[in-house]
């Protein structure tokens, strides 16, 4: 029954741009934290499996079209923004913003050189390698940084031929 509780407890959340699971390793609590941008202001919701609103995280007033978010082992919050990558402790706490002209109070300015984006939209963080993969969507390539935000490596150039994207959207990692 608790494996069906998504199709009988169907809830909505709205302007939601990103959803992640986190299951807190020392305390084995499991929750969904969901990125929402209404256009004003933009906060993370952190619900119980069963639904219930845990708490709120604002994300500071300067960031612009937060997209999607992942998170890593320790819960710490990776969010993509439309020139940026922002990342933030569990608790909401600023830790680093990548990207062109970027900073805790400017979201920067779009970007075409190494670490820096152009409409980034969906967002990884791969567990075994600790890296973050981000979808630099008007650059048609995928970015990747550490977890402090250095720019390891990117990959693809736009088209159709194998190993090209145009405009990725998102991405995801099995296992």
């Amino acid at each position: 029954e608790q494996d069906n509780w998504y199709l009988a407890n169907e809830w909505s959340v709205s302007n939601a741009r990103g959803v992640a699971y986190y299951e807190d390793n020392a305390t084995g609590i499991e929750e969904i934290y969901v990125g929402i941008d209404n256009g004003t202001s933009a906060k993370i919701s952190v619900y119980e499996m069963n639904g219930s609103l845990v708490r709120n995280i604002t994300i500071g007033s300067a960031r612009y079209k937060a997209r999607d978010l992942a998170l890593d082992a320790n819960g710490t919050i990776y969010i993509s923004e439309y020139y940026a990558v922002t990342c933030l402790e569990n608790d909401g706490t600023f830790k680093w913003r990548k990207g062109k002209s970027t900073s805790i109070s400017s979201y920067g300015s779009s970007g075409s050189g190494d670490g820096e984006f152009n409409n980034v939209y969906g967002i990884a963080f791969l567990q075994s390698s600790g890296e973050v993969f981000v979808c630099d969507r008007s650059n048609h390539r995928v970015q990747v940084l550490d977890k402090n935000g250095n720019f390891i490596r990117k990959f693809s150039l736009n088209g159709t031929a194998p190993g090209q994207l145009q405009s990725p959207n998102d991405l995801a990692f099995l296992p």
